[in-house]
């Protein structure tokens, strides 16, 4: 891709075209108090992050590690959200 995109707005992408995960844009997680964050909620954490550094690395982006920061995750029931506490949707 030629444009430049932001980490976040990479994630928001991914998000919003997916339709194995679902997006979420104002996660709040553990000891965030009241920040928000982007989520990916998945049924599978693994698969999910593997698909994600697949899509983020079609953006051409250099140190992915670095500009994800924190990676956590929380269960939600069935589900499990993956959540990156330093990124937020803008």
């Amino acid at each position: 891709m030629n444009e430049m995109f932001e980490i976040n707005e990479i994630l928001m992408l991914f998000g919003e075209t997916s339709t194995e995960y679902t997006l979420r844009a104002d996660y709040s997680g553990r000891g965030m108090f009241g920040r928000e964050c982007i989520g990916i909620v998945c049924q599978d954490a693994l698969s999910m992050m593997v698909d994600l550094t697949e899509y983020i690395s079609t953006f051409d982006v250099i140190n992915i590690n670095q500009k994800l920061g924190r990676i956590c995750s929380d269960s939600m029931g069935m589900d499990t959200i993956v959540y990156f506490p330093d990124i937020t949707k803008s």
